[in-house]
């Protein structure tokens, strides 16, 4: 379980769960974050390097499509693989016992000089997961966003009789046409990278107090794109993809144009190893 990627709130939902849901389960939970290290290795040639390290696991898109995962050993040494990329490229996340992660870690960077590997941060992760339009929990949602206003209605079950949240899901609100939906900006001037949390209106010439049709979740300059992006969660946003909308800040407005929250790779063949 990922601390980091809210984990530890998990934990305590599901303990809740347990504890006053489903008291006549007889489970127990624990966290083992501790336990574990891992070692995100991201873009075009992840395959290539990871392979001559691994054994027992075929690393084909074919034996390992996107979002799998399988058990074998890299160097030796018993590991989990995740098939799982936040980047939007090819990737892996290796899983092997956290005393033996730094050892890892200098070995996967030691066989990928070859393909000229460097360390990527938190920042660089930021922007390229928002040029694919992934999101992230506590940026483009809280406790009102639902799984279909971020483009994930695919992932909700049809066949299940029951689920957490189904209930939630089947409120006449929740089928509001005017729901906020995250979507892409771009501004008209490339210059400007628009301020989180800044609020959209549908007029230049706004005047105070005004209507907020939705507002800016996150912002960055793409290098990909060389110029700022932008996603927000906005009124009917896919539904009003090509419509100009505007900033408001304190001295002046900054337009900007509704566009899919996609911004490269629509296709997805980044993540099959297949450079755009």
């Amino acid at each position: 379980m990922d601390l980091f990627g809210g984990g530890a709130r998990v934990l305590a939902m599901m303990e809740d769960f347990v504890q006053t849901v489903w008291p006549e389960l007889d489970v127990w939970l624990t966290s083992t974050v501790d336990q574990w290290a891992v070692i995100a290795v991201q873009g075009p040639n992840a395959r290539g390097l990871l392979a001559p390290l691994v054994e027992g696991v075929d690393l084909s898109n074919v034996a390992m499509p996107h979002m799998s995962v399988r058990e074998g050993r890299i160097l030796g040494i018993p590991m989990r693989l995740f098939r799982v990329s936040f980047t939007g490229e090819l990737g892996y996340e290796v899983n092997v016992p956290a005393d033996y992660g730094l050892a890892v870690w200098e070995a996967i960077h030691r066989a990928g000089t070859r393909y000229g590997v460097v360390p990527y941060g938190t920042e660089a992760m930021h922007v390229l997961r928002a040029e694919k339009g992934y999101f992230i929990v506590g940026l483009e949602t809280d406790g009102t966003i639902t799984p279909d206003d971020v483009g994930l209605s695919w992932a909700i079950s049809k066949s299940k009789s029951d689920f957490v949240g189904k209930r939630s899901l089947a409120r006449a609100a929740m089928a509001d046409p005017d729901r906020r939906q995250l979507v892409g900006l771009l501004t008209g001037d490339p210059s400007i990278v628009l301020e989180e949390g800044a609020q959209l209106v549908t007029t230049a010439n706004y005047v105070i107090p005004t209507h907020s049709c939705g507002y800016v979740t996150s912002a960055y300059f793409s290098a990909n794109l060389d110029r700022p992006i932008a996603l927000a969660l906005v009124a009917r946003g896919r539904a009003r993809v090509g419509e100009r909308l505007f900033i408001a800040m304190p001295n002046a407005s900054i337009p900007v144009q509704i566009v899919n929250a996609v911004f490269i790779d629509s296709s997805g063949g980044r993540l099959n190893g297949q450079p755009q």
